[in-house]
């Protein structure tokens, strides 16, 4: 009975031992995950603000083009989007991949006559994904879990009107 018992506590404390080792390794792993989707989250933030701006300014100089000029300016968007997806998308769920891959189609489109239209909805867009981007990459959750741990509350009168406009928006939701 001693010997079964000694086989037994031998055993567990192998099989415990290996339960740890995966463990640690998974730990590991997780770092180095998190960090490259991190980064990647980031490198998708950037490219979504940089194209926002010059999409904005094309669309604000949109009488300049003609439509062939038009049709490669919108065109070279959304290759630049879809190209990215292919390259960094192995992070992004499959709906932030559909969406960020189709987010600048409809933009070759746009007439001279509907640019203000599409630019008011184009920003909601904008402002749509990036919550998108924020959500799916975790940040919103450790900004708000920061908030609640260090406890800091901005106070300006820019700050204020800010919150009064916030209030405004999630009323009309």
């Amino acid at each position: 009975m001693e010997t079964m018992a000694a086989l037994g506590g031998i055993i567990t404390g192998i099989l415990l031992t290996e339960l740890f080792r995966r463990y640690n390794r998974i730990e590991s792993f997780n770092n180095q995950i998190f960090n490259e989707r991190l980064e990647t989250f980031n490198l998708l933030y950037q490219l979504l603000q940089d194209s926002y701006v010059e999409i904005n300014e094309f669309l604000d100089n949109r009488s300049k083009y003609n439509d062939e000029e038009w049709n490669q300016i919108a065109h070279s968007y959304i290759f630049k989007m879809v190209q990215f997806n292919d390259v960094k998308g192995f992070f992004f769920s499959d709906e932030l991949k559909v969406h960020t891959g189709a987010l600048y189609m409809g933009l070759e489109d746009v007439s001279f006559e509907y640019v203000s239209e599409y630019i008011e909805g184009f920003s909601r867009t904008h402002k749509n994904t990036i919550e998108m981007v924020m959500n799916e990459s975790g940040i919103s959750k450790i900004n708000k879990s920061l908030h609640g741990i260090i406890g800091y509350k901005h106070d300006s009168p820019i700050i204020r009107y800010f919150r009064q406009l916030k209030k405004k928006e999630r009323k009309k939701k």
